[in-house]
């Protein structure tokens, strides 16, 4: 399988090294950014319209319990597999058609052999861009999904993380 420059990504560094330096970086409120938990690496997301508050209280209490901050899965690697996820995009898989149908996907991603189908399961108003390290990291990576249509599955908070 050609991974062609996934390996020169910071997500896809920190999957290989747990001691990365990407998992000393600090937010504002002196929270690691991201963390490692098994074999996915989740970024930290807090949470503040209140339909969005309101959605996530649809499925659990616990996002609640931690004023609406949870941790995302961003980047897996599954038997040689480079994983990412997308949040912001309503249906990756057509965006895929239109930049087959305009050009050639290797240009646009060179290692991709999947993509999850069909509309994001998250309400429009949840979705959230990705930054430059999520953006970078599915460029490369060999699959694009979308996480667990529910974030009480999907999302961590930071005592599940033992943060």
């Amino acid at each position: 399988m050609n991974n062609l420059h996934i390996k020169d990504t910071d997500l896809a560094k920190g999957l290989l090294n747990d001691k990365d330096e990407l998992f000393g970086i600090i937010t504002y409120a002196k929270c690691l950014y991201y963390v490692l938990s098994g074999n996915t690496i989740y970024q930290r997301k807090a949470f503040f319209r209140r339909h969005n508050t309101e959605w996530l209280d649809s499925f659990s209490p616990k996002f609640s319990k931690h004023d609406y901050i949870a941790y995302v899965p961003v980047a897996t690697l599954e038997d040689g597999v480079y994983i990412g996820y997308t949040y912001e995009d309503a249906n990756l898989s057509n965006q895929v058609l239109d930049i087959c149908n305009r050009s050639k996907i290797e240009n646009f991603y060179p290692n991709l052999y999947w993509v999850d189908v069909g509309n994001h399961p998250y309400p429009r108003a949840f979705r959230f861009n990705h930054n430059w390290r999520q953006t970078t990291y599915n460029k490369y990576c060999n699959k694009i999904i979308y996480s667990n249509p529910d974030p009480s599955k999907a999302f961590l908070t930071p005592t599940e993380l033992g943060l």
